[in-house]
């Protein structure tokens, strides 16, 4: 009998959801103190809204859907409204560079709220329609709705100012729209910076999660099957019919997103989230931006549930609304984790304990529960669900999230634009102070409650777990501290990961082929070899792609102004001189659709085995990798790379791609053998006008790409 993951989960779930109505209805009924009522009460109630929050989750997710899409008809009349209001230049510049380069043929506006003469500049000179309005009143919302005058197609397509369409992007999501009650199609938020502040890269293998991961890849995918799927702002086509049903995007709240899909769905159209990666955007870099993004959607929440609250709006179904109040409950997750981060201060100080007693009772059902629960997050998360690095979120945003549920009550909200560029800037103060308070408080009181355990008599037991309980919260304070300090911006510009081979030339008739890490309009980073003369500071280079590569022809000149060796290898900075903007136009594709996009796509996948729907056999061998590599078969030699390797072989992309059964040779730096062995698959990968090649190489008998790491199906089977 084949084992069905999906039934498991649904079945942990129920079991976890009614083990936990079980367990609070005991705690309620015979481990409440009556002693401390109000503490007591409280505690219970943090946990009840976890309970709570947990059976909607388990709900929303219940059946996760992949949708694919028809193809998309032709001849439909599409605009791409992209509003900005003070991104830096070359955040715009990157947008809209991809936007007219979005293959089904639309229109690209421009709406720009800052009334910049330079932007009006820069979209005449990349071919955009420029609008600006005189009077900016209801934020976003009202650019787009003035947008909206200024265009008459079927349908519109909204992109941040920050997020770089992909070619394909219409394509992928315009035949939905046969449907004719499709009212708008979201896709997933993906980033490219993922050195942001809400990311964490496993070291290993390079995979990234980030902190909205679980939203874009499980919980939106589950709301697609109740119907539920909410426009998100940004990647996303909408139906010009279905707007002017509802009177345009919503200005009554800062989440106009959010609270136009509950219009939509309450007059009956459908919405479709399609889950590819077709954008990708910038994250909020450090902690400050951070908190000014997510207080603007809490209280944008706060908003819909005063005016148009989803619960009681007519027209939607029971199951909208759930996933619905799932989604808004998430903002009242604050005050829960507040009750539970000062719990352990608070028996400290008091003495008052918020159970009858800390015994084996307690304790083993306490455990009992909370395991089950976690385990049933995992698998319901899909591999998406990091229980710890959840934690830590939680952790560093509680105070925001507790603060913009006030709102709910004051009604006030104003919508402030993530900062996309703070170079340098430290965190203020008022960003880590709850998180500083709550480390002193569970510091003191897990040293207090070790101090007095030994002449706690019968209290012994419950000192013990409270000074667990407040070291635990102490090293999550400590965490959010230390990383809000730690992940400062420290570029004017953000690079765009490359990972390519680049050739390298210099002082006339010097030459040599390394990494080109990553690069941006004004820079780049590069790593050669030290085992071979590297440009002095000051010296002009030249970079290309190694011949027989796509544009290998394109050249790139610039200065070296940055030489460091590390280790065997030689990291050296280049200064660009700005070329042509053709020339540029066409690097900068490059980058952003083929390898950017190639980077993307691989780390992204689920990083928790026993909940990922992947069957991820990991040896622990496998390693990221990337090097410059000379790979030769049957009288062919050319540069390309390595991008890991492990004992079993290597995945390598290459300008040529040898015959499945091939023999190649692997040299690093075009010197030193890596490996030697047999191609066992290969796909074909688009770059610029050419394509390029992934190959799988077998080292010996071993399979040298494992299931899940991206390979094609054919290569699994």
């Amino acid at each position: 009998m084949r084992f069905d993951r999906e039934r498991l989960t649904r079945a942990t779930t129920v079991l976890a959801s009614v083990v936990g109505a079980g367990y609070l209805a005991w705690r309620a009924g015979w481990t409440l103190n009556p002693d401390a009522w109000a503490f007591s009460v409280l505690l219970w109630g943090a946990e009840a809204f976890g309970w709570l929050s947990a059976v909607l989750f388990f709900f929303t997710v219940w059946k996760v859907e992949h949708p694919e899409p028809p193809s998309p008809p032709e001849g439909l009349r599409v605009d791409v409204l992209v509003p900005t209001k003070g991104e830096p230049l070359w955040v715009l510049r990157r947008t809209l560079l991809a936007a007219q380069r979005i293959r089904y043929p639309h229109r690209t506006l421009v709406l720009d709220d800052g009334n910049r003469p330079e932007v009006r500049e820069l979209a005449a000179a990349l071919g955009c329609a420029y609008h600006a309005r005189s009077t900016h009143e209801h934020a976003k919302a009202g650019n787009l709705n003035f947008g909206l005058r200024h265009s008459d197609a079927e349908f519109v397509a909204v992109l941040d100012a920050d997020h770089v369409p992909m070619p394909e992007f219409l394509d992928r999501v315009l035949g939905y729209f046969r449907d004719p009650r499709v009212a708008f199609v979201q896709t997933p938020q993906d980033f490219y910076n993922l050195e942001s502040y809400q990311h964490w890269v496993e070291p290993e293998t390079g995979r990234a999660w980030h902190e909205q991961a679980l939203f874009f890849r499980v919980i939106q995918p589950g709301k697609n099957h109740w119907n539920a799927a909410f426009y998100c702002g940004s990647p996303a086509v909408l139906r010009r019919a279905a707007l002017d049903d509802v009177g345009g995007f919503a200005t009554e709240t800062v989440t106009e997103d959010l609270h136009t899909s509950i219009r939509m769905h309450a007059r009956g159209w459908k919405s479709v989230y399609h889950s590819e990666a077709l954008a990708y955007g910038l994250a909020p870099s450090t902690v400050a931006p951070y908190r000014t993004q997510r207080l603007r959607w809490g209280r944008g929440a706060m908003q819909v549930l005063r005016l148009d609250n989803p619960l009681w709006r007519p027209g939607l179904s029971l199951a909208q609304r759930l996933t619905y109040l799932a989604s808004m409950m998430t903002w009242f997750e604050g005050w829960q984790k507040a009750v539970l981060y000062l719990a352990p201060p608070v028996f400290f100080a008091t003495g008052q304990l918020p159970v009858r007693a800390v015994d084996w009772v307690f304790l083993v059902a306490f455990v009992a529960y909370h395991t089950l629960s976690n385990l049933a997050f995992k698998l319901a998360s899909r591999g998406y669900g990091l229980v710890l690095l959840t934690e830590h979120y939680n952790m560093a945003r509680f105070a925001t999230y507790v603060r913009a549920t006030l709102s709910l009550f004051t009604g006030r909200a104003s919508f402030h634009v993530t900062s996309k560029a703070s170079k340098g800037e430290r965190p203020p103060l008022a960003a880590v102070l709850p998180q500083v308070g709550v480390l002193l408080a569970n510091l003191m009181a897990a040293a207090g409650c070790v101090a007095r355990v030994a002449a706690a008599g019968d209290l012994a037991a419950a000192y013990a777990v409270n000074a667990v309980w407040a070291a635990w919260h102490s090293y999550l304070a400590a965490w959010a501290v230390a990383v809000a300090y730690r992940k400062r911006d420290r570029r004017a510009v953000q690079r765009l990961r490359a990972h390519l081979p680049v050739r390298v030339r210099w002082d006339g008739d010097r030459e040599a082929v390394g990494l080109l890490r990553d690069v941006h309009e004004e820079g780049a980073g590069l790593e050669l070899s030290g085992h071979e003369r590297a440009p002095s500071p000051g010296t002009t280079v030249h970079l290309s792609l190694p011949a027989g590569w796509p544009h290998a022809e394109l050249v790139l000149e610039g200065r070296a102004v940055a030489v460091r060796t590390r280790g065997p290898k030689v990291e050296v900075g280049v200064r660009l001189v700005p070329p042509s903007p053709e020339a540029s136009d066409t690097f900068f594709s490059l980058v952003l659709f083929g390898a950017q996009r190639r980077l993307l796509e691989r780390v992204a996948r689920p990083l928790d085995p026993l909940g990922s729907p992947e069957n991820r056999r990991r040896t622990g061998s496998r390693r990221v990798a990337p090097a410059p590599v000379r790979v030769t078969w049957q009288g062919a030699a050319v540069w390309g790379l390595v991008e890991d390797v492990s004992d079993a072989g290597a995945r390598l992309l290459v300008p040529a791609g040898p015959a499945e059964g091939s023999e190649v040779v692997v040299l690093e730096r075009g010197e030193d053998t890596v490996l030697s062995g047999a191609v066992v698959w290969k796909k074909a990968l688009p770059f610029g006008d050419g394509e390029v090649f992934w190959v799988g190489v077998r080292a010996g008998r071993a399979v040298a790409a494992e299931p899940g790491h991206g390979e094609p199906a054919a290569a699994r089977a």
